[in-house]
């Protein structure tokens, strides 16, 4: 889901840079928006491709504070529950780096995509119906960056700098797809330490 979700990010941005630089959906000419090229050498630096904004997936973390931790889920249909793993929520960090010969137009590609986000923070099946299947919403979140904290993102992309932007995304919610052990529940019965209580 994380690869299916980073593609049709690609492909929305890819359309809006599109109109908003050149007022249409001109298909004929280079991507706006890329994913990386992956080394097949892990020394090399990460590429970032000429006359493009690359959108990099620089880091993944749980979003802990909205995880339910029982392992129970009440089937709606019968007076019973199922096993299943929690759900998992993802907050995915995206770095935009715009690769241009001109800061000028390097920096016009990235206010596009500024404005896009502030004009649409959230795309859900309304604001983008092209969603993938699974995914309710993403929420975009810019994000500032000490110098410090710079530093260390593009030391760890072995690259020099270039004009870029790094926003959050949540939540991408991982489901287990599989429904185990269903068991009855009782009307008045409550689940108490791992057992069933009267």
């Amino acid at each position: 889901m994380i690869g299916t979700t980073l593609e049709f990010l690609q492909k929305h941005l890819d359309e809006a840079l599109r109109v908003q630089l050149e007022g249409s959906l001109d298909l004929g000419t280079a991507d706006k928006v890329v994913l990386p090229v992956l080394n097949a050498n892990a020394s090399e630096s990460t590429s970032f491709t000429n006359g493009a904004v690359t959108m990099v997936l620089i880091n993944l973390e749980e979003e802990r504070l909205c995880r339910d931790a029982d392992p129970w889920r009440r089937d709606g249909t019968a007076a019973g529950a199922s096993l299943h793993q929690p759900d998992i929520r993802l907050n995915l960090h995206l770095l935009f780096v715009a690769r241009f010969s001109s800061s000028v137009v390097a920096w016009n590609h990235l206010t596009a995509i500024l404005n896009h986000f502030q004009i649409t923070p959230v795309l859900d099946a309304q604001t983008a119906p092209l969603l993938p299947g699974g995914v309710d919403r993403l929420v975009f979140e810019l994000l500032s960056q000490s110098f410090t904290e710079l530093n260390d993102v593009w030391n760890a992309l072995r690259s020099p700098y270039h004009p870029s932007l790094l926003y959050r995304a949540r939540l991408l919610v991982l489901r287990d797809p599989t429904l185990r052990v269903p068991i009855p529940v009782a009307a008045g019965e409550a689940r108490l330490s791992g057992g069933l209580v009267p």
